[in-house]
């Protein structure tokens, strides 16, 4: 014969869907000239220019990182990306 089991029954329960993971957020989009300080402009143009002189493109996008953010931020990052490759292309003969 078999023994009783004591205890309470407990109901089953599905497995929980898993957690979605939450998705990027968009990259902010660039600022337009028209829409940044004069000062922050003026500092962007040298830095791209000091930048462009010593062909300093990591340095200058780190600090691009740490100093602006935002448009304003893809705004110089875009200024830096075409000067290198301005500088980058060969000379017209």
């Amino acid at each position: 014969m078999a023994t009783p089991i004591a205890g309470t029954l407990i109901a089953p329960t599905s497995a929980s869907a898993p957690e979605s993971t939450p998705e990027p957020e968009p990259a902010p989009i660039a600022a337009n000239a028209a829409d940044i300080d004069t000062a922050t402009l003026t500092q962007i143009e040298s830095l791209v220019a000091r930048a462009t002189k010593s062909h300093a493109w990591a340095s200058a996008h780190d600090y691009f990182i740490t100093r602006f953010e935002g448009g304003v931020l893809q705004y110089a990052l875009e200024c830096l990306v075409q000067a290198e490759r301005e500088a980058e292309q060969p000379a017209a003969a």
